[in-house]
This record gives structure tokens, C-alpha cells and sequence, in this order.
């Protein structure tokens, strides 16, 4: 009798647990916040307003720093170059399993959006994508470049984008 119920509960308690963090994470926020990103070069900052949705951009001045344009956009990752003319919105995390539409790169130029890139168009295959039990990883890291942006994904490629355009230049594996 007592293994007989030691079987039953133990498959009991295991769905009982999951549903309990299943209602838990139901409720929770979406995973979004406040930050702000440099260039490389120091001059420019993007700031990123989760509760907004917005990104605005600003370029050190002799006094201070000076804002630019603002974006009515949101990403978790955020880069800023060209002389603070170029923004480009990175999401590398996919929640979920991962819908080709998803826009995964947005590049704007001066306030504008001038390209994006979907998830479909970087991966045709989507099982080559890296899951966790939270959601999908497509991107390893960027790389700001004079002129272009590289992108290196999880699956052994560097994508070169040129970032005025969001226009994928070449594609090799590294």
C-alpha cells in the first residue's frame, strides 16, 4: 500500500508544481526596462523607455547631451553609431518558439525606420535556433563596424548589414 501510494502522489505532485509555476508566470510582466547604450566612440547614448516604448538618441555637445530624434520602438538590445545617426533595435531573445514575421533587427536612420530584418529571412530552418525553456536565441553578438554591421549567429555565421539601409551585404561562416 505504502509504494502503491508513493507512485500515485509523486506523478500527483509533479503537475500540481507545474501548474503552480505555469499560474506564476502568467501573471509576470513582460521582461522590459530601462537603459542606456554609448557608441563605441562615446559621443552618441541611446535610451531606451520600456514604459514608453520609445528610443531617443543624443550626441555630446560642448554643454551636455543634446537629443537628437526619438523612435516609437522598444528592444531589449540597442546600438548606436554613424555619428548618431544610425539606431539599430536588436532582439535576440524570441519568446516562444519563434514566428518567421518576427522583426529581429530594426534599423532607423535619423528618426526614420530605414530597414528590418525578420527572423525567416536569418533563418530559413528554425529548429537551428537555441531554446531554452524561456524562448529562442538566434544572435551570439553585433559588432559595429565603420559602414557596415556584422552579426554573429549561434549557428556559425557572420551576417554583414549595411546599417543605413538595413541591407544584408554578405553572409560566410566563421
Amino acid at each position: 500500500m505504502r509504494a502503491s501510494l508513493r507512485t500515485t502522489l509523486f506523478p500527483l505532485s509533479m503537475v500540481l508544481c507545474a501548474a503552480v509555476i505555469a499560474a506564476a508566470n502568467a501573471n509576470q510582466p513582460s521582461l522590459r526596462w530601462n537603459y542606456e547604450v554609448r557608441s563605441d566612440d562615446g559621443q552618441c547614448l541611446a535610451r531606451a523607455d520600456a514604459e514608453n516604448r520609445q528610443v531617443t538618441v543624443f550626441r555630446l555637445g560642448p554643454e551636455g547631451w543634446d537629443q537628437l530624434w526619438t523612435v516609437q520602438d522598444y528592444a531589449p538590445s540597442v546600438a548606436v553609431g554613424g555619428g548618431c545617426l544610425t539606431l539599430i533595435l536588436e532582439s535576440g531573445d524570441i519568446l516562444g518558439e519563434g514566428d518567421p514575421a518576427t522583426i529581429v533587427l530594426a534599423f532607423y536612420q535619423r528618426g526614420r525606420r530605414s530597414g528590418s530584418v525578420k527572423l525567416g529571412d536569418v533563418y530559413p530552418d528554425l529548429d537551428t535556433i537555441n531554446r531554452t525553456f524561456r524562448g529562442s536565441f538566434w544572435i551570439e553578438r553585433m559588432i559595429w563596424e565603420t559602414g557596415r554591421v556584422l552579426v554573429r549567429t549561434v549557428d556559425g555565421r557572420q551576417l554583414t548589414f549595411d546599417p543605413a539601409s538595413g541591407k544584408r551585404l554578405k553572409q560566410i561562416r566563421f
